[in-house]
């Protein structure tokens, strides 16, 4: 099995109940290996990915399919895939990278397949480095929760940004929390503000939800506008937000709230 750093071979032994890992050294070029107990299918995943061992968490991890031949699992006990997933894997082939990327959507999920985190990574590394922007958004998620490869926060970000400056608007929307948050970046209301809007403008619902939050709490320049932020909320409710109801409720409560207010610290008039 081969790794970026590393060749890494597996087997295991019955017997003993263990798996044994060899790999060749990157930098000395010797042959090492070392034994772990023989766990379940996801307990192996966990230990090869939170492994402690230098060499092994410089790998990448190991296809699935080779631990579940390791574990004796055969691939009678799985699912045939659906003839919709052949026509995405077949179209695949031709290296295009919105089909490359469907594909590893449909390992992702285990839509028509059974699912399969790794092969799913691969799929949304090429086609993120074919400069799509949905698969680098997906691969930003792989590395920031260890699916397919080792967790790299750095990695993750920089697909991120990759993914939002080249118009994916969950990305997008990621990057205006971040900002809005401080979270990896500096606290920056205007940064977050223009990144949501360039979602709201592709119709994302949690998106135009918080430019509605930064008028409704007056995060932007201190003022706040319950008006304003109700039609935001209700714009949001309209690109299947559902959650932006019970703000737009709240909003408009408190415009309507604001607006008696105004009207019953009026005088009357004196009548001529």
């Amino acid at each position: 099995i081969k790794a970026r750093d590393h060749i890494l071979f597996m087997a295991s032994d019955a017997q003993k109940n263990t798996i044994g890992f060899w790999y060749v050294d990157a930098a000395t070029k010797e042959p090492k290996n070392f034994t772990i107990p023989r766990q379940s299918y996801e307990n192996v995943l966990k230990i090869l990915r939170d492994s402690d061992f230098e060499p092994l968490r410089m790998c990448e991890i190991v296809d699935e399919d080779s631990i579940d031949e390791l574990l004796g699992r055969t691939a009678s006990l799985d699912p045939e895939p659906t003839a919709e997933f052949w026509q995405k894997k077949e179209a695949a082939k031709g290296h295009a990278p919105t089909d490359v990327f469907n594909l590893g959507v449909a390992y992702y999920y285990g839509e028509g397949v059974r699912q399969n985190r790794y092969k799913a990574f691969k799929c949304f590394r090429e086609a993120a480095e074919a400069k799509d922007p949905d698969a680098q958004y997906a691969l930003s998620v792989c590395y920031a929760r260890g699916y397919g490869a080792t967790p790299s926060q750095f990695r993750s970000e920089a697909w991120l940004k990759s993914a939002a400056e080249g118009g994916c608007a969950d990305a997008q929307y990621q990057m205006g929390r971040r900002c809005e948050n401080g979270e990896g970046v500096e606290k920056d209301i205007k940064a977050a503000y223009a990144w949501y809007e360039k979602a709201f403008h592709q119709n994302h619902g949690p998106a135009t939800k918080a430019i509605g939050r930064i008028y409704e709490f007056g995060l932007l320049d201190g003022e706040k506008d319950a008006g304003t932020a109700s039609e935001w909320y209700q714009m949001a409710v309209s690109f299947g937000e559902e959650s932006a109801k019970e703000d737009q409720q709240r909003a408009l409560a408190k415009y309507n709230q604001e607006h008696r207010e105004n009207d019953d610290s009026t005088p009357p008039e004196k009548n001529a």
